[in-house]
């Protein structure tokens, strides 16, 4: 099998390519991201969110979406719920990008998918998730992801196998997602559908449990916390990866390594992104 480029590649691709996407941004669409052997669609007006990853013909996604809760919030809100508007989506081949207002911040989220070869059920998808302070006053903001992966056999292992990365495992196909800029970082759960998207939803605060393991409808969350100084960004970097083997996983020196890098392209990126807003 023709191996899939490391995530290391992805992220860079993601970064540096600036997404000087051609054309106007399509408002309020179903965003459809292709590359080789890999589709997604992404539907950014409701918690279906990334609702279809196909990775030759097998469609591996159910659900992945992001809710937020800011220190004043008594609850977490998904990013698509009447506490945001949706202010930009564009989208071209593998790249997209969508961004949220919410009261004092924003929320950018680019995607960037690397499919693989024709038949080798491979592909990748880079995430970047930006959370701006546009007040006057620091803020804390708690950012959930949830995963709800759906393999044919219907039976499936969630396992994190460090606080940063978590495996999908079911009928011989592997799904790995790497967090690779750990600040912030705080909680993790594995658990059985609907258990986390439940909590997510109950208006009532969520902090996840750090359980690491889960076995059927296996779903699982991460749980950043920050307090961001007023004009400041911080930034959440991840990579998800769905392979026939079983995909490496990075040792905490490589992703210190990623980071350095991931830190000088972010500045070159910085730089463009006025210019993709303006497109």
């Amino acid at each position: 099998m023709r191996p899939l480029p490391n995530i290391t590649r992805g992220l860079i691709r993601l970064l540096a390519t600036g997404f000087l996407l051609a054309g106007h941004p399509v408002w309020a669409d179903i965003m459809t991201l292709t590359s080789q052997n890999s589709v997604i669609k992404i539907d950014p007006n409701s918690q279906a969110g990334v609702y279809d990853w196909v990775v030759d013909g097998t469609d591996v996604m159910y659900q992945q979406w992001f809710w937020i809760r800011s220190g004043s919030d008594t609850h977490e809100y998904s990013v698509d719920s009447s506490n945001f508007n949706l202010t930009a989506e564009s989208y071209s081949g593998g790249r997209g990008l969508l961004a949220y207002a919410g009261h004092g911040y924003t929320t950018t989220i680019r995607f960037s998918l690397l499919g693989g070869s024709p038949g080798s059920n491979a592909a990748d998808l880079s995430e970047i998730i930006s959370l701006k302070n546009t007040g006057t006053a620091a803020l804390t903001l708690d950012f959930f992801q949830y995963a709800n992966i759906v393999f044919s056999t219907g039976h499936d292992t969630v396992q994190f196998l460090n606080p940063y990365s978590v495996q999908q495992t079911a009928g011989g196909i592997y799904l790995n997602e790497t967090v690779v800029n750990t600040n912030g970082l705080v909680h993790h759960e594995a658990n059985v559908y609907p258990r986390v998207v439940n909590s997510l939803n109950d208006n009532s605060i969520t902090t996840l449990s750090d359980s690491n393991y889960a076995v059927g409808d296996a779903t699982w969350a991460f749980q950043w916390e920050k307090t961001i100084a007023p004009g400041s960004t911080f930034t959440i970097t991840k990579d998800i990866n769905v392979v026939d083997p079983p995909p490496s996983i990075p040792e905490p020196a490589s992703v210190l390594l990623l980071g350095s890098v991931l830190a000088v392209v972010c500045f070159t990126f910085s730089r463009r992104g006025a210019a993709f807003r303006s497109a």
